[in-house]
């Protein structure tokens, strides 16, 4: 690693969506940005930084969720890109689709990065890869910036920034699993190799990232939002601690200006604990009487999703929710295997299945303390479809759980291809009859992941194509059916 970052935490607001938090343009020239950060509460707020404490500038009431947040767009020609979950980036102009381009993995963000006056499009993936577009010529995918052999969590934002001070924009990416990644690129050369200089992991979901200058000292800084609203930054600044052992070497001495700030700190954390237990103490006493009161189960947000990893043909199941998780458990009513994950702490409980009486996987995790966020590895068994349920139990009384569901298709190892490549071999199953494109089109939809709910052209005695390879064999499947 070539560049060191620290963290500094600023503040906590509600549960954010991506794209939830923009650095609003300076006046001048290394001048204190404004932070605008909008949560799924319907409350957007402006706040600046100062000495490390926040500054409100304005702040809405509760509202209808907010989505996004966007600054003014260009003046000029609006030309619309659009990342599609069928592994396709679409140019929309004047409200028709005029051009699609083809990737190899799905896109989960789009961004134009600006250098030496000339803009690229890139786009991040599903599997932890960033792409370059060749949007000016029009010829779709040229080529992958970043690859990824290890980490495949799915990229969740991406911004641009001289942290380095050479002259060159570095490349900051968010992941889902809350990874910050700083690279070193180069956009004109396509033989000088991307690598990574700086690796950060806050174990949570990353919404949103944005580069800047936020306090007076002038210094660049990378500012970060997470799924449960945790706004902080990783400044270039050198935060000194200032510690030094006494002559016994047993206790430390600070300077007063970092007394004064752990005094603060320590008298804010009592204030909040007895608050807590206080509300707790009456929350728990209504629940216990006899009186017609009422006990109100929260609602409880989960951020969750269910990946094909291609590179080791299993499924990786991520769970997060806003507060600690008590357990989760897994039923399905097909046999699925469950592997082993390095940075999951939580401990498993197997219970006796029956397939016949449609438990065929019955286990629960149950997690440490203060975990939430889990994530799970599994491998299906191609030739068998079902639905794999996920109860998840949060530590919170009364107790609650919620249940989410991620349907198994028979052919779950396959992906979605745009070219095959011919063998010469192949096995060939024509079904005729009098059925509807609809119809056929369905049977695919729920025998094969990845797969639209409606079918890409319906002119009649057209024909739709669509390719799939196997993860774990490697073998192709075309269907074409009009």
């Amino acid at each position: 690693m070539e560049l060191d970052l620290c963290r500094v935490d600023y503040t906590i607001i509600g549960l954010t969506s991506k794209n939830c938090m923009k650095l609003l343009p300076p006046a001048h020239l290394k001048e204190p940005q404004k932070v605008a950060v909008a949560d799924r509460d319907g409350i957007l707020q402006v706040f600046s930084i100062k000495k490390e404490d926040i500054s409100l500038t304005f702040k809405t009431l509760p509202g209808p969720e907010i989505s996004s947040l966007e600054l003014a767009g260009a003046l000029g020609r609006l030309i619309s890109l659009i990342a599609c979950e069928g592994r396709m980036v679409r140019v929309l102009e004047h409200g028709r689709v005029t051009i699609s381009m083809e990737v190899d993995s799905a896109p989960t963000v789009l961004y134009i990065l600006e250098q030496d006056e000339e803009k690229t499009v890139l786009f991040g993936t599903v599997d932890g890869r960033v792409g370059i577009l060749d949007v000016k010529n029009l010829q779709g995918f040229e080529r992958w910036l970043i690859g990824n052999n290890t980490n495949v969590s799915s990229i969740s934002c991406i911004d641009s920034y001289d942290l380095t001070g050479d002259g060159n924009n570095n490349l900051i990416v968010g992941k889902q699993d809350g990874n910050i990644e700083i690279y070193n690129i180069n956009i004109a050369d396509q033989n000088d190799t991307s690598f990574l200089i700086f690796l950060f992991n806050c174990n949570e979901s990353v919404t949103a990232i944005q580069c800047g200058i936020l306090t007076n000292g002038g210094f660049d800084e990378v500012l970060v939002s997470t799924y449960t609203g945790r706004i902080f930054g990783l400044t270039t600044e050198k935060i000194e601690k200032n510690i030094e052992k006494n002559s016994q070497g047993e206790n430390f001495i600070h300077s007063i200006d970092t007394a004064n700030k752990i005094t603060k700190l320590r008298n804010e954390i009592e204030d909040m604990q007895r608050k807590v237990t206080k509300e707790r103490e009456k929350y728990q006493s209504s629940t216990q009487s006899f009186f017609d009161e009422f006990s109100a189960i929260p609602l409880l947000s989960v951020n969750d999703s269910f990946i094909l990893d291609k590179g080791s043909a299993t499924y990786t199941l991520a769970i997060e929710v806003p507060t600690a998780i008590d357990n989760i458990l897994l039923q399905s009513n097909v046999v699925l295997d469950l592997l082993d994950v390095e940075k999951n702490s939580a401990v498993v409980s197997y219970s006796e299945c029956s397939p016949s009486s449609g438990n065929a996987l019955l286990v629960t995790y149950r997690c440490q303390m203060n975990t939430n966020r889990l994530e799970i590895k599994i491998r299906t068994i191609e030739g068998q479809g079902g639905v794999l349920q996920a109860y998840i139990t949060p530590l919170v009384q009364p107790k609650c759980s919620r249940v989410r569901r991620y349907k198994i298709k028979p052919l779950s190892h396959h992906f979605r291809i745009h070219n095959a490549e011919n063998s010469g071999n192949a096995n060939t199953l024509n079904i005729k009859g009098k059925f509807s494109l609809a119809e056929m089109h369905t049977w695919i939809f729920k025998a094969v992941p990845e797969v639209p709910e409606k079918p890409q052209s319906s002119v009649p005695n057209e024909t739709n194509n669509i390719l799939f390879k196997s993860a774990f064999l490697g073998t192709f499947l075309q269907c074409s059916y009009a």
